[in-house]
């Protein structure tokens, strides 16, 4: 009879859904999921702060086991660029394109499952991000500058282009080397060739024309 008939394979999906907590960073109202997605806004205006990655741009995601569970580890559903610069002028933005094209910021939807790493799809078509460095720029230390970008896991297929307003002018960086952004680890980058400058901004190089290098930022990232 009815009162015996068990359930479809989707009415137990939904059961599973309604009995876990779903916590999005940064937190926004009116963004809730439905079955595990959430649609959410890679930024293509970033803001710079001295040695973090920029807060409001960093999407994460937590799923509990269960309501009763209280251990919630967030994992991170992007990847980061880190462009090390040295040099005297103040840093006022940095924006950042591929040359191929790449849709980098926008609309796009998350899904999030217990226990499983986060899923994320562009749906918008963004094609730059703009590091935004405040109204006074950000200044170089001896130990350089860093201009840390959140993107969505991509690959620069014919490298990337950023474009550097100083308080003194606007200096133009391109590779045109593939480069891989991968979800939840952050990718250094050196660009230029020894003694390469622009006004009084020195780039820093490796022992290579560029150098990029893949480290987990953390276990539950």
């Amino acid at each position: 009879s009815n009162a015996f008939k068990s359930k479809s394979a989707e009415e137990n999906k939904k059961d599973a859904y309604a009995d876990r907590y779903y916590v999005l960073h940064p937190s926004s109202d009116g963004i809730s999921p439905k079955q595990g997605e959430f649609n959410v806004t890679v930024p293509a205006v970033q803001k710079y702060k001295k040695g973090y990655i920029a807060s409001d741009a960093n999407i994460m995601v937590a799923v509990s086991k269960s309501r009763t569970d209280d251990k919630l580890n967030f994992h991170s559903a992007l990847g980061y660029l880190r462009i090390n610069l040295f040099g005297t002028d103040r840093i006022m933005s940095a924006t950042l394109s591929g040359n191929n094209g790449e849709v980098i910021s926008g609309a796009a939807v998350l899904r999030a499952e217990y226990d499983e790493i986060p899923d994320l799809s562009m749906k918008g078509t963004g094609k730059t991000v703009v590091l935004d460095c405040g109204s006074e720029g950000a200044s170089s230390t001896a130990d350089g500058i860093q201009l840390t970008f959140c993107l969505p896991p991509v690959t620069f297929e014919k490298g990337i282009n950023v474009v550097v307003k100083t308080n003194e002018g606007e200096v133009v960086l391109r590779d045109e080397n593939i480069l891989k952004i991968s979800r939840g680890r952050v990718s250094d980058f050196y660009f230029g060739g020894a003694g390469t400058t622009f006004l009084s901004f020195g780039l820093k190089t490796s022992s290579g024309h560029v150098y990029y290098s893949d480290d987990l930022l953390g276990p539950d990232i």
